[in-house]
Formats: structure tokens, C-alpha cells, sequence
């Protein structure tokens, strides 16, 4: 017997991501990371983070907020809340020299993001 998907597989995916959020979490991104991630469809940089709330670790989902207060979207996060704390407002390029290791350029990447 088989039984055809309900959802496509991309469906799927913005679904676990927006029901596996860490709760109390929230990456806040200043008005022109804001902008590109609703209206041009890009990555969340650490240039754009200005605040980090809550605890979250590599890989779980993460609230992305806009200075505002307004929920934009949600996504998977590149970089802990520790991490993040150190990195925000800084260029991708400086991320290894700051860390001591590099897991990618983007906090959140626009293929691990649902927007709201």
C-alpha cells in the first residue's frame, strides 16, 4: 500500500522549523537586516544582529525579531546564543578571528528560514 505525501518536501521543512522554535528565544536584527531578509530574501548576517535574548545552541530554531518588536520570521541557527553574543555587528569575514572557528557566514541562512 502506499500513501502519497501530503505536503511537499519544502512544506515539510518550514513546518518543523516553525514548530520546533526554542521558546523565550530571540535574535533581534536592526532595520536594514530587517529589510533584506522580508524584501530581498536573504541570509541573516552577524553585521545585521543587534541583540541576542534567551539561550539557544547551533542548529535549533531561533525567533528573528525586528528592532520594533515585529516577529519576521524563524530559522535555524549557524552560531549559539554564546556565540552570537560575541559576533553580532561584526562582518562575516571576522567571525573566525573572533571565534577561533567558522561554521559559515550567515547566523540563520535564508534555506533554514520560514518568514511570517
Amino acid at each position: 500500500t502506499r500513501f502519497p505525501a501530503i505536503a511537499s518536501r519544502l512544506e515539510s521543512r518550514k513546518r518543523w522549523v516553525l514548530a520546533e522554535t526554542v521558546r523565550h528565544s530571540r535574535v533581534i536584527a536592526d532595520a536594514g537586516a530587517a529589510r533584506a531578509l522580508t524584501e530581498g530574501g536573504k541570509s541573516l548576517l552577524p553585521a545585521g544582529v543587534v541583540g541576542v535574548e534567551g539561550d539557544f545552541e547551533r542548529g535549533q530554531t531561533v525567533r528573528i525579531y525586528s528592532g520594533a518588536g515585529a516577529e519576521l520570521a524563524r530559522g535555524l541557527a549557524q552560531y549559539s546564543a554564546r556565540d552570537l553574543r560575541l559576533i553580532k555587528g561584526l562582518r562575516s569575514a571576522q567571525i573566525g578571528e573572533t571565534l577561533g572557528y567558522d561554521y559559515g557566514p550567515e547566523v540563520v541562512h535564508r534555506d533554514d528560514m520560514v518568514l511570517l
